[in-house]
């Protein structure tokens, strides 16, 4: 079961985003150390504001999601719930 995607009220709202049904081992930020010192040794990722801003607020889950991502997945999951989020907040 997937987590839905809540939409941002203020500047200090957390992000929870979709994720791949995470098991209890992803969620344990301690139990997988050799993917996140893989990520480490790539080119940082520099991202536009608007994702910054994104990346900022995700929620622990995401984020630990998200950290297990190459740079080029990270780029292409910041950009499409950056795309979520506009058309959820779209007024009509």
């Amino acid at each position: 079961m997937s987590k839905a995607s809540a939409v941002p009220t203020s500047d200090d709202t957390v992000i929870s985003v979709p994720t791949e049904n995470p098991t209890n081992q992803d969620m344990d930020a301690t139990s997988d150390t050799s993917t996140q010192e893989g990520n480490a040794s790539e080119t940082p990722l520099v991202l536009p504001d608007d994702l910054q801003r994104i990346h900022d607020k995700l929620s622990t889950s995401s984020r630990l999601f998200y950290n297990k991502l190459s740079n080029e997945d990270r780029f292409e999951y910041l950009t499409s719930v950056r795309d979520v989020l506009r058309d959820e907040t779209r007024i009509y």
